[in-house]
């Protein structure tokens, strides 16, 4: 992953273009079906970070929409200063206090101060193990006690995520696959493992988007009408109940892990 605050902000703006209303809609469906997990549990008002905010930045759907919709207030962080600085514009307070750019590995929040955290495919962009293990830490660290989080990460189960860290990198970005850097990612059961050693207690846990992206990215962007990009973004959502299956560990892109720190 790079450090540059820069370089992930031209990143960000490399794949703006590339990603329809349709998708946009899709993942901030996806991402409100875990969000809803803590629907009565979770008390109207309490505080939840998002650690990524390019949909916040770029899309007309957002998970932070959602967090809100759901009665919490949204607070938000990204590497990208320009990523941070569009999801400002549009949600954050006259202060500015509840969008900032900061490091996942290094967060400038004060400990336990913090009541839920969605980390959203935040945590995959590292070079080693030992660099989540830090982030994962520091996800710790902010939370309060008996605070919760819901992680997402690449699931390197699926084949087609499998193919695409064996190959070398140039590869990668000359086939198109994707535009940013993909780094280490952990299986379900050793993710919860992980999150056991730091500290956290497992709720549960599962994978998400059975659909693979790399064919459906392009082909939302063949479709011109909002309304066909809804149809197949609600289409594409019917098939999540792939995810209960014995085969789901296979077609999930992502694997989601939720955890609570105890009090």
């Amino acid at each position: 992953m790079t450090d540059s605050h820069s370089d992930w902000s031209q990143t960000a703006r490399e794949m703006h273009p590339g990603l329809s209303p349709g998708w946009m809609h899709y993942t901030a469906a996806l991402h409100r079906t875990l969000l809803r997990r803590w629907a009565g549990r979770l008390p109207p008002g309490s505080t939840v970070l998002k650690t990524d905010l390019f949909e916040e930045a770029y899309g007309e759907a957002c998970p932070w929409l959602e967090i809100e919709a759901l009665g919490w207030k949204a607070m938000g962080m990204d590497l990208g200063r320009e990523v941070a600085g569009g999801a400002s514009a549009r949600f954050a307070q006259p202060d500015g206090s509840r969008v900032f750019s900061t490091d996942v590995r290094h967060i400038a929040l004060a400990d336990g101060s913090i009541d839920a955290i969605l980390s959203n495919s935040t945590l995959d962009h590292f070079e080693t193990h030992e660099e989540i293990e830090t982030a994962l830490k520091e996800l710790y660290r902010i939370l309060k006690p008996g605070g919760l989080m819901i992680l997402t990460l690449d699931n390197p189960m699926n084949p087609a995520i499998g193919f695409r860290n064996a190959i070398p990198p140039s590869w990668v970005k000359g086939l198109r696959i994707t535009p940013f850097f993909v780094g280490r990612s952990l299986r379900r059961g050793p993710c919860v493992k992980k999150l056991a050693k730091i500290g956290f207690a497992a709720i549960a846990s599962g994978t998400f988007m059975h659909k693979l992206r790399y064919f459906a990215i392009p082909a939302f962007r063949r479709i011109e009408s909002k309304a066909a990009q809804r149809e197949m973004a609600d289409a594409m959502l019917s098939k999540e109940y792939l995810g209960r299956l014995p085969t789901g560990e296979l077609t999930g892109h992502y694997i989601w892990v939720e955890a609570r720190k105890p009090r």
